[in-house]
């Protein structure tokens, strides 16, 4: 070896945890958002729907007009929400530096992740508050409309994809 690259500094390893838990985070969202991209294609391409969140049979059953109108609300809502853009950040970081840190300590482990959850549950608070306030302010027959849709999506969700559809081919 040469003295070159026996002198060359190593990263700390909390350096190299931080990117790649940041490298996970962000493959998970871009194939979050590459899934939601994809799987909006008509009535026959079906993405796996669950039961919470933008796949939902609660969200499927809107109208592509109500879903955009409902989801710029949503972004709007959220970025009201959010005054300090790095709070997500120091959370994951929190979580990260509790994940590497030695010796083990559950309870930070438990706390940081506890930080976590309680930011995506107030984002999920807002998304359910705008909801419930369009289906408010729905006639009876939209809102009876939404549940016939609703429960079309729900039937289509048991049956699995249509013959025919994307998955088929």
């Amino acid at each position: 070896m040469t003295d070159e690259a026996q002198n060359k500094p190593r990263m700390r390893r909390s350096v190299r945890i931080l990117l790649i838990v940041s490298l996970a985070l962000n493959l998970v969202i871009i194939g979050l958002v590459g899934g939601a991209l994809l799987g909006h294609g008509g009535k026959d391409k079906r993405s796996h729907m669950s039961f919470d969140g933008p796949g939902s049979p609660i969200v499927r059953a809107l109208s592509r007009e109500d879903r955009r109108a409902m989801g710029r609300s949503i972004r709007e809502a959220y970025r009201a929400q959010v005054s300090d853009r790095g709070a997500d950040t120091a959370r994951y970081q929190a979580l990260v530096s509790a994940l590497a840190a030695d010796p083990y300590d559950p309870e930070a482990v438990k706390l940081a992740r506890e930080m976590l959850d309680e930011a995506n549950w107030s984002r999920r608070q807002i998304a359910h508050d705008i909801w419930l306030k369009n289906v408010d302010a729905m006639s009876i027959e939209q809102r009876q409309d939404y549940a016939d849709r609703m429960r079309e999506a729900l039937k289509n969700h048991k049956r699995g994809p249509k013959k025919g559809s994307m998955k088929d081919q």
